[in-house]
């Protein structure tokens, strides 16, 4: 089936990752597609400079569900935070997250710290965050 008013509602930092959280859509009821990293690069030489994550794995949806994938977005997120919290237990070190507050809608987005300075857009309303 095709999205009628498609939008990207995550932006994965692997193909792993995209398509689990496309999993958890589809379990939802959410159609949801996964457009993959097929790149043998991680950052691609543009013009004068580079652009470092053109090739990002995206997940698109049909703009109608935006607001209930928002909500499993942010419990994927949450589960994801919580597993990489075992530090306590010595094995994985803990990613740093930060939140962006949306001018748009004034809902709040949890993205990794590394992904500061890159364009970033609100998982609730779609609008770029700043």
């Amino acid at each position: 089936m095709a999205l009628h008013d498609p939008v990207v509602i995550y932006h994965a930092a692997n193909n792993i990752e995209a398509n689990l959280f496309k999993i958890k859509l589809l379990v939802a009821g959410i159609e949801a597609h996964v457009v993959e990293d097929d790149s043998m690069i991680g950052v691609t030489i543009w013009g004068n400079g580079l652009m470092s994550q053109l090739h990002r794995p995206k997940v698109w949806i049909d703009r109608a569900y935006t607001e209930q994938a928002a909500a499993i977005l942010e419990e994927y997120e949450r589960q994801a935070r919580e597993s990489a919290t075992g530090a306590s237990t010595g094995e994985v070190p803990a990613k740093e997250w930060i939140d962006l507050l949306c001018e748009s809608c004034g809902e709040t987005a949890s993205f990794p710290r590394e992904w500061l300075g890159e364009d970033q857009r609100c998982p609730h309303c779609d609008e770029m965050l700043g």
